[in-house]
């Protein structure tokens, strides 16, 4: 099974909370949970994050958001699994951006298209290289490395998970609510990163578009794509 979480900010407690549960119990290391961003890694995380492994009865795996020490993640051993780039901390496994996993399942392998990274809205009231980094944005290259690994795949994969949504959507919803996610209507303004999304989506021939980031959970249909946004939830994505 695949599970989806997200936005922990360095807060595990809810991957043991999860493992406890009756579907928790069920689930051995060839079930996944993914969280889409925002996992939390750093200095005074990384002690806790090397005994994950070893506490949870799931593999875990992460995508990277823009509350990350970009440093201290690259100096991790990388690898191939998969199918795809990863960092490996210990058994936990950060998904790198722009690449393509085969994830087995009971009946099938799932394939998972990924990119992490979003633009941090608080950037003036922290501090460039010790709270925030220049790494957290989308690349232009992070996009070419997604076409590139989906060639092989004719561009078509079961899910597209990233941590920001699609500038479109967000643009979309931003007209019809001033409401939409964090109060104030700044927060809707689309960034660089939410756009890079757009851009990888309109390439990209998936069955759904999940993201987290924006601390809401949303159904939404655009242009014949079903998107979602995750929160607060263990989100089922796979059997």
């Amino acid at each position: 099974m695949i599970f989806l979480s997200t936005d922990l900010h360095g807060d595990y407690s809810p991957l043991r909370e999860f493992a406890k549960s009756e579907i928790g119990k069920r689930l051995g290391k060839l079930d996944f949970v993914i969280v889409l961003g925002d996992f939390g890694i750093g200095k005074s995380t990384i002690e806790e994050i090397w005994g994950l492994d070893c506490e949870l009865p799931y593999t875990l795996m992460f995508l990277d958001g823009n509350h990350e020490e970009f440093p201290l993640l690259e100096s991790m051993e990388k690898k191939k699994m998969y199918g795809g780039a990863v960092h490996d901390i210990n058994g936990v496994y950060h998904l790198c951006r722009g690449e393509v996993f085969e994830l087995p399942t009971e009946d099938k392998k799932v394939k998972i298209a990924v990119c992490g990274g979003g633009n941090s809205r608080d950037r003036d009231r922290r501090v460039l290289g010790q709270t925030w980094f220049l790494e957290e944005e989308i690349t232009d290259g992070d996009v070419e490395n997604l076409r590139s690994n989906l060639e092989k795949y004719n561009f078509e994969v079961d899910y597209f998970l990233s941590h920001v949504m699609s500038s479109a959507v967000k643009t979309e919803i931003f007209t019809k609510s001033i409401t939409f996610g964090r109060s104030g209507s700044e927060a809707m303004i689309p960034r660089s990163c939410e756009y890079k999304i757009r851009d990888m989506i309109g390439f990209t021939k998936a069955k759904k578009y999940i993201s987290g980031h924006e601390h809401i959970s949303m159904r939404h249909q655009l242009c014949g794509k079903e998107y979602v946004s995750i929160y607060g939830e263990f989100y089922l994505l796979e059997k």
